[in-house]
């Protein structure tokens, strides 16, 4: 066996400057925002053509926001019906159904409970900014996006009023966030019995 030594390696382009340097996507102000958008693109067109409201933020929220948790759901019974429990029912002549009831809706409950926790607050950003920028909640009725949009006018004279709505919206998403992290811990059948 050949030993490895540094003659057999050869260094090639070596350059300090761009070595120190740290080098981030270059990434333009609209293609940040479109990125961020892109997610949300049917809501906000189901927003613009609709109209704005409390019921057609509902709506077009409802519209996109099941998607991700399906998928969730998807790939946890695919992964839950690879199981050997589910394997053994299945030889044994259980019938489908009641490996469905009896063994994968258990063991998903608690982790689509954490899940749809977890998806809370970024529904609270979504609707929060898309009443900032003028689709979502209409002025009348009052939102923290609403109402950072107003306070943003006022930051000179009183940065308060978009302070106090974005330190909720923060609060809000944290507490929920941990309250998630929570039920994940105590409700995950992977973490059941670990200390």
């Amino acid at each position: 066996m050949q030993e490895i030594n540094r003659e057999l390696f050869h260094v090639r382009g070596k350059n300090l400057e761009s070595m120190e340097t740290i080098s981030r996507p270059t990434l333009s102000f609209w293609q940040d925002a479109w990125r961020r958008l892109k997610k949300d693109k049917a809501a906000i067109v189901g927003l613009v053509v609709i109209g704005r409201g409390v019921k057609t933020l509902i709506i077009a929220m409802c519209i996109v926001g099941w998607i991700g948790t399906c998928r969730f759901v998807r790939g946890e019974v695919y992964r839950l019906k690879e199981q050997d429990y589910v394997s053994a029912a299945k030889v044994l002549g259980v019938p489908d159904l009641t490996i469905i009831i009896r063994y994968m809706i258990p063991n998903i409950m608690g982790l689509l409970v954490t899940n749809l926790c977890m998806a809370i607050p970024g529904a609270i950003f979504n609707e929060a900014f898309l009443s900032y920028i003028g689709l979502g909640i209409a002025p009348p009725n009052c939102s923290w996006g609403i109402l950072a949009k107003e306070g943003i006018k006022m930051l000179r004279v009183a940065p308060h009023q978009v302070i106090v709505p974005a330190f909720f919206i923060c609060t809000t998403m944290l507490a929920l966030n941990l309250l998630g992290d929570g039920l994940r811990d105590a409700l995950d059948p992977k973490l059941r019995g670990t200390e």
